[in-house]
């Protein structure tokens, strides 16, 4: 009697697969080993350009306003509409900045902040570029009353640069009396 021998393809299959899988660990490991073995080299690279630019720039400063005279504190009837003038003017080498540029402002909390709407009521300016007189009334001074009020103006150039302030500070007694005011600058922050 003879026997066949029947192949069994599940068991071909699984030798086929050790043995694929034999043959690629040791091609893996070959590729470490010769890689250990010879690093690779570096290499210094050099680039040339011939291209050059050149650019000039300048920096811009928006102008302060300056003062023409002294500013002045007008009380009113027993210091109950206090009233404070400043004359001023872009300085002469300042060129495009007029009253429209203008920001106002007053201090609260110990900074100059600007003053917008409904109390920007109390700022009044006239004049021209060679002399503005802006005159701030009650509505920011309210509180005059026996004690001071800082104020102040600057330019707003391009881009939202803004100048450093001309600041007028007015005091008066109670009632309106011994009324003064006096012109610094101050930073914008």
């Amino acid at each position: 009697m003879r026997w066949l021998a029947v192949r069994n393809p599940r068991r071909e299959a699984g030798r086929l697969s050790v043995r694929t899988r034999l043959a690629a660990g040791i091609v893996a490991l070959g590729v470490v080993a010769a890689c250990i073995a010879q690093p690779p080299q570096e290499t210094e690279a050099k680039w040339v350009d011939a291209e050059v630019g050149r650019a000039t720039f300048t920096a811009l400063t928006v102008p302060t306003p300056i003062s023409t005279a002294n500013c002045v504190t007008t009380p009113g009837l027993l210091g109950a509409d206090p009233r404070v003038t400043i004359y001023w003017r872009p300085p002469a080498s300042a060129t495009g900045y007029t009253s429209a540029n203008a920001e106002y402002g007053y201090v609260s909390g110990g900074g100059l902040i600007p003053v917008t709407g409904p109390l920007l009521g109390s700022v009044a300016t006239t004049g021209t570029p060679t002399a503005y007189t802006t005159v701030v009334g009650a509505g920011l001074l309210g509180g005059l009353l026996g004690g001071s009020i800082v104020f102040g103006i600057r330019f707003v150039g391009p881009g939202g640069w803004q100048s450093s302030w001309l600041v007028a500070t007015a005091t008066m007694g109670l009632a309106g009396t011994n009324p003064t005011c006096t012109l610094s600058t101050r930073p914008s922050t």
